[in-house]
């Protein structure tokens, strides 16, 4: 298996428990650290749309593990704007206070992780090119 397959299949698990997690707002308010926020059918729809799109990713990136040609695209596009927004929208969260370090400081570690390597796999896969 390469690198860039490999990184395809981190990230379909990686989205596929995004998705558990979106799909229930309770459990995704912990995760956060933001279980004082009510859950509301703002939220929920939020929510739910994020993991219908969520899922949407992940659908790609098991594609695009068994599919190599589309590898290096794919990745790019991963990389930016996916991980790179997801890491944005995570600092302007905490930033504005909604979110603690405490919590979010795992995913972002986890986003930071994925695009370090992802774009190990990008350069790579460029240089083959």
């Amino acid at each position: 298996m390469t690198a860039s397959t490999l990184f395809c299949w981190i990230g379909a698990v990686v989205d596929a428990l995004a998705v558990f997690v979106l799909l229930s707002p309770a459990l995704a308010r912990q995760v956060l650290g933001v279980a004082d926020v009510p859950e509301t059918p703002a939220l929920d729809y939020a929510m739910r749309t994020a993991a219908a799109l969520m899922l949407g990713w992940t659908v790609l990136l098991v594609w695009a593990a068994r599919h190599p040609p589309v590898q290096r695209a794919v990745i790019g596009f991963t990389l930016v704007p996916v991980v790179a927004g997801l890491m944005l929208t995570e600092l302007l969260a905490l930033r504005a206070g909604f979110v603690t370090l405490a919590n979010v400081g795992p995913m972002l570690a986890m986003q930071g992780a994925l695009l370090g390597f992802g774009a190990w796999c990008l350069l790579r896969a460029t240089a083959r090119a």
